[in-house]
């Protein structure tokens, strides 16, 4: 993660930092990502990059860790716009997935970061190790606290987390499918993945 100096860099300098780092994550494989081309981009000598980030690990888990705030966002702005629909947010975050896919910016850097993990494990590795420190139980407590429970069958306490180790990685297949397919066959995809919803909701709603 970011050196504190970092976040005490000036608003104009941290800014154009961000947007050199998210032009070359968008630009190639983060194998092949290169500091000097962040450090051109930015036009700021190589030592002071190093007094912000350590390496390119460093500089990959703060743009996961901003994909991740914005997961949590969707999540939130879902919810509270469904009533509590947990089906009915996980649509929602598939639109914001394929949305991205088709942006410029952070949101394409994302996706081709994400598209790249499925083929390279170190980087895999440790995005799957930092999703399990803070992802996963950030996004779970937000579902838990904006859920709408009476619209589920929930007899045992630990049902509701159940029920979301069966949907998360379900949807996270299907969101998958979208970095492979072009646009011609999102909708196709999206129907599918509501059909399937549909039958999952059947499962578990009132």
């Amino acid at each position: 993660m970011p050196k504190q100096t970092f976040y005490n860099l000036p608003e104009e300098k941290r800014e154009r930092l961000i947007n050199a780092i998210y032009q070359e994550f968008s630009r190639v494989s983060y194998e092949d990502v290169s500091i000097n081309k962040i450090i051109g981009i930015a036009k700021i000598p190589r030592g002071s990059f190093y007094q912000y980030f350590e390496d390119k690990h460093d500089v990959l888990e703060f743009v996961l860790e901003e994909y991740q705030k914005e997961i949590l966002k969707q999540t939130e702005e879902s919810l509270s716009k469904n009533h509590g629909d947990i089906f009915a947010m996980f649509l929602d975050l598939m639109d914001f997935t394929f949305s991205q896919l088709r942006s410029k910016g952070e949101g394409h850097a994302w996706m081709r970061i994400l598209s790249d993990m499925r083929f390279n494990v170190e980087a895999f590795t440790m995005n799957r190790n930092y999703q399990s420190r803070h992802v996963k139980s950030e996004l779970i407590e937000k579902i838990f606290s904006l859920i709408d429970k009476n619209k589920l069958d929930i007899r045992e306490e630990d049902d509701l987390e159940g029920m979301l180790r069966v949907l998360i990685p379900y949807a996270a297949f299907s969101f998958a499918q979208t970095f492979r397919d072009t646009d011609d066959n999102y909708n196709v995809n999206r129907e599918r993945f509501r059909k399937q919803l549909e039958l999952i909701k059947r499962g578990f709603a009132k």
